[in-house]
């Protein structure tokens, strides 16, 4: 059994002696997409129970058979992540809502952050390695221990500083030189 299922689904119609597919089925942590295949109806409510995929009754016809192999692709195909615009911050004392692409850089301040924007600056009550786990890592990059920049903002990368489109100028920290930071 070891590396069952190879690929992420079964197509099962069997039964053993000490387990059926269904007793197999309840106790598998990590649950397959299931398609079982049966010459007996009575076992089809159990299995959707189960979450199998699909539940087919002998004789398939070809056509039944590729109609439950789309549901399994479709099952097993990558869900998209939601697209995240804005995130919650902080301020003050009250939550207030930041859009992403508003936010040129982030510096640490404390126990704060200083959130740049185009028009101005927001002190957010946050760490900055507790800002950045809420924003995505494809947008934003930590570039020192102090300042993380939005990639969309970057305007150009030196050796050591990198230059926003605001025409401000952030330093690269010696640990984050390896970073990349242009998308």
């Amino acid at each position: 059994m070891a590396g069952w299922p190879a690929r992420g689904f079964d197509i099962s119609g069997y039964q053993y002696a000490a387990l059926s597919g269904m007793d197999m089925l309840r106790v598998l942590a990590n649950k397959p997409q299931v398609v079982i295949v049966s010459a007996y109806q009575e076992y089809a409510l159990e299995g959707f129970e189960l979450d199998v995929t699909d539940y087919l009754l002998k004789p398939v016809s070809a056509a039944r058979l590729a109609q439950a192999l789309d549901k399994v692709r479709a099952r097993m195909a990558p869900q998209a992540e939601p697209v995240v615009s804005h995130i919650l911050v902080k301020v003050d004392r009250h939550q207030q809502r930041l859009a992403l692409a508003d936010m040129v850089y982030l510096e640490a301040y404390g126990n704060y952050v200083k959130v740049w924007q185009q028009d101005g600056m927001l002190l957010v009550n946050s760490s900055l390695k507790a800002l950045l786990e809420q924003l995505p890592d494809e947008q934003f990059v930590q570039i020192h221990k102090s300042f993380a920049v939005n990639r969309q903002h970057v305007t150009a990368v030196a050796s050591d500083n990198v230059t926003l489109s605001t025409d401000v100028i952030v330093k690269i920290g010696k640990s984050y030189r390896g970073a990349r930071i242009l998308g």
